[in-house]
């Protein structure tokens, strides 16, 4: 008799930190089924994944008792390189159980995960579907995305499987609302309907209406049932507009962690800060920007929270108190403005301005307006000349902070410097180009309040139309001092400068797992050096993610000769097209580290992080790329040409500064022994694939190919040549290119691709031909009917990634790669994708 276990590992959420800072772990997932053992990719650094990964177990052998009496164990575990993996939590089931369920399976289930050595709080949930099969049963099919639409989870906590010895406990939260103010304007007549809504979980409870005030008096308690522990842990405070109890228009809103409320059982009175979206902005508008914070300040709540054991807790709500509200300080905001670069080509030469503040715009003393400045080209370093046009200073009353708890400690609103573009059109409306935002409390009161000289990356604004797609807002140089009027340290002087002649010089050697930005999971990629208004660019190295520009790029710059005014040297790294050119990220140097001498030996740090978004407040990178940089005085470029340091200096034929390191002859091969999984594309079935291999020079006779596959687990076998030039420095060692390709009717549709590092077999002890395939491996033939018939992936490989890198030899390493996204951000890495393998055996041969 046959038995079959069928796993999928869908997604997972809420994982606690194990090794990581930040509360973060590198997640994977371990299932063993009655011996046997599969698991899923490795995450970094994250609470949340989507694993998306099928995994089959067949048990022709075992005994009806072994099956039923069997278990499938799911573990979660943080990676680590060089030290043991650490249990976050696990989770088991019964096989028979499973079996003996309805269509014997759990499908898309949570299911808490538990680490007995920490007690019975979850450390984390997954989602997963378990089926369980004897002899004629079979598994269950589903609709797919219908079925997924009639389930609501947006109460996961209620979805939960617990594992044995885990009990849910019935909790009641409650919210006290006593007042709110600072309402925007939101009816024509009176001035705002408002009401305030608290949702955890899916179930929302609301406060009553009050009609027409700017001020509004609540003083209501809002109760919600809850059952923890709980897979939902945001808990929102919405503010709305209410018409005519028909309809009703969002205000604002801010998100409270159900976990800080409930270890803290009592959240006393404090000022809740609201931020929407601008009202002219629109639902598709919003809809592309859903992963940033609001920006537009709407108004503060004054509220309470607490948390008690109650089994008859219910949604509901009743009157409250009059609670004692938090005292009040005055606190100073100054801000030294300096200098704005690199800001969109289309308002070159135009007028620009900043405001700045915290709070409702609609209150005068909350926030300041700068003088113009006028751009010399896109920038504009008018503010420099005294404190009489930069420096500026206001003063407004917010409630004093102090150590308390994570809401009491941050009751001050956000402060945002914002630069406008001046309209040239009278009465024309002024638009904000971008913003900056800082947010006050207790944890960063003290950096707030040194007042460094700093340049900063200005945030786009998604609405104003002033920064075109692919462009960036620019950056902004200013010193800025927030905190209590009194606790301040002494304002800083204002600082004096000069201007002197510069030689910028940056060295752009090459790129690694760069954004792929095109749909065969590529980028045509080129850099653009910006400092001071002025630019150039590299060439552009077509169909990769690892370009190699080896180029250098000079800018005659004015600078000034205070290195603290020094701007930044931004590197902007583009994806040619077309029509145009699509970003893929950028990276900031700061001028006032750069040496004058070229850096003849290139280590890790010159390595630069490629900045690609923002994620909670910080930068997302994505990729890497290798350069350096000389800042020399134009009055001391011959006395470096003369010690040697000033670096390249002759043009190659093609009038580019010839940074190319030195580079031999080199074959590389590899052995590929085939393909497996390999995913539909385009609704057709990859049956006729086609496999190319490249360094980067993808002349024909370079570059390797297969020949044509029959199927998509096609096993080769083949020992490809890669005629390439290798470095003799491991830093500036390439990845070879993989490409899969599907050989169709109308031509050569791209499946996906990958890459292969070259770093590890850069071995130049011996000029002796090292042998691609180990001694002693051998590989079962098949007749081709034979293979056709096994379902993947059954083959003549080992089906198991272990079993290949351990069983047969330990060069054997299984490289996988994305598969074409169509929709949404299509290629970018930072988004989940679907994972094909393949597996390639790789040997250098000099």
């Amino acid at each position: 008799m046959g038995f079959g276990v069928r796993v999928h590992i869908i997604e997972g959420r809420e994982f606690k930190g194990v090794e990581d800072g930040g509360g973060m772990s590198d997640p994977f997932v371990l299932v063993s089924v009655c011996g046997q053992k599969d698991q899923t990719d490795k995450f970094d650094k994250c609470s949340a994944a989507v694993f998306d990964k099928m995994m089959f177990f067949e048990f022709p052998d075992i005994s009806s008792k072994e099956f039923q009496n069997g278990t499938i164990r799911i573990e979660c575990f943080d990676y680590n390189a060089m030290t043991p993996n650490v249990l976050i939590g696990q989770f088991e089931f019964g096989v028979g159980s499973v079996n003996m369920r309805p269509g014997h399976e759990h499908h898309n289930a949570w299911i808490a995960l538990l680490n007995y050595e920490k007690g019975f709080d979850p450390q984390g949930f997954l989602k997963v579907s378990v089926s369980a099969i004897k002899d004629g049963q079979g598994h269950a099919e589903h609709g797919g995305d219908e079925e997924e639409e009639q389930r609501d989870e947006s109460d996961l906590s209620k979805l939960v499987i617990m594992p044995a010895g885990m009990k849910l406990k019935p909790m009641k939260l409650s919210c006290c609302v006593y007042r709110a103010m600072n309402l925007p304007e939101m009816d024509a007549i009176g001035h705002c309907d408002g009401f305030i809504k608290m949702t955890f979980g899916g179930v929302d409870v609301t406060t009553e209406v009050q009609n027409g005030q700017k001020d509004p008096t609540f003083l209501e308690e809002l109760q919600l049932p809850v059952m923890t522990p709980s897979m939902s842990d945001g808990v929102e405070i919405s503010l709305w507009d209410d018409d005519m109890g028909i309809s009703a228009d969002f205000i604002g809103t801010t998100i409270y962690s159900f976990r800080e409320i409930s270890d803290r059982e009592v959240v006393g009175p404090h000022w809740a800060h609201l931020y929407g979206w601008p009202e002219s902005a629109s639902e598709d508008e919003i809809a592309l920007v859903k992963d940033m914070k609001p920006t537009e300040y709407r108004g503060a709540a004054l509220l309470s929270f607490a948390t008690e054991e109650d089994k008859g807790a219910r949604v509901g709500k009743k009157k409250c108190e009059k609670a004692s509200e938090p005292e009040m300080v005055q606190y100073e905001f100054r801000l030294d403005l300096f200098q704005v670069a690199e800001l969109p080509e289309g308002l070159s030469d135009d007028s620009v301005y900043v405001k700045f503040g915290l709070g409702s715009t609609l209150d005068e003393a909350n926030w300041k307006t700068t003088e113009i400045g006028e751009l010399q080209g896109n920038s504009c370093s008018s503010w420099l000349k005294s404190k009489k046009v930069g420096q500026y200073k206001l003063r407004s009353s917010w409630p004093i902070i102090k150590k308390s708890n994570v809401y009491l400690e941050k009751q001050v609103p956000d402060l945002f410097v914002d630069l406008y573009h001046k309209s040239s059109i009278p009465f024309g409306e002024d638009r904000r180009i971008g913003f900056l935002r800082f947010e006050y409390n207790l944890k960063n009161a003290k950096q707030l309040g040194r007042g460094e000289i700093k340049w900063h990356p200005l945030t786009k604004d998604p609405f104003s139309g002033c920064v075109d797609k692919g462009d960036i807002p620019g950056f902004i140089q200013i010193r800025m001092q927030f905190g209590p009027r009194k606790a301040l340290p002494r304002a800083e002087g204002w600082p004096t400068t000069r201007s002197a002649d510069f030689l910028l010089r940056a060295h752009i050697y090459q790129g690694k797992d760069l954004p792929a930005a095109d749909e065969e999971g590529t980028s045509d990629a080129f850099c653009v050096v910006r400092m001071a208004g002025q630019k150039d660019q590299t060439r552009t190295i077509f169909e990769t993610c690892f370009p190699r520009w080896y180029q250098t790029i000079e800018l005659d710059v004015s600078l000034p000769t205070n290195t603290e005014l020094l701007p930044n040297v931004n590197v902007l790294l583009y994806d040619e097209d077309t029509f145009g050119a699509d970003y893929l990220g950028r990276f900031a140097v700061e001028a006032s580290m750069l040496s004058p001498k070229f850096k003849y030996e290139l280590g890790d740090e010159d390595w630069q992080p490629l900045v690609t978004g923002e994620k909670d407040g910080k930068p997302v990178t994505t990729g890497v790329v290798l350069a350096t940089f000389q800042l020399i005085k134009k009055t001391d470029i011959g006395r470096l040409k003369k010690s040697n340091n000033y670096g390249p200096s002759d043009d190659n034929p093609d009038g580019i500064l010839d940074i190319y390191p030195e580079h031999v002859d080199c074959i590389f091969e590899c052995f590929l022994v085939g393909i497996r999984d390999l995913e539909p594309y385009m609704l057709q079935e990859c049956s006729d694939p086609v496999i190319f291999v490249d360094a980067g020079d993808r002349r024909e006779g370079v570059m390797a190919e297969t020949e044509q596959g029959e199927t998509p687990n096609m096993s080769w076998k083949e020992l490809l040549q890669i005629p390439c030039e290798l470095p003799t420095k491991e830093i500036f060692a390439p990845n070879l290119n993989v490409r899969v390709f599907d050989n169709r009717l109308l031509g050569m549709a791209t499946v996906g691709s990958a890459s292969i590092p070259v770093a590890p077999y850069l071995s130049w002890n011996s000029l002796e031909l090292e042998p691609a395939i180990p001694e002693g491996v051998e590989f079962a033939d098949m007749e081709d009917d034979e293979e056709e018939d096994l379902a993947p992936p059954q083959d003549v490989l080992p089906t198991d990634r272990i079993e290949m890198n351990e069983t047969l030899h330990p060069v054997f390493s299984e490289f996988k790669f994305d598969t074409v996204v169509r929709g949404g951000q299509i290629g970018m890495r930072s988004i989940p994708v679907s994972y094909t393998h393949l597996t390639l055996p790789t040997k250098r041969i000099v």
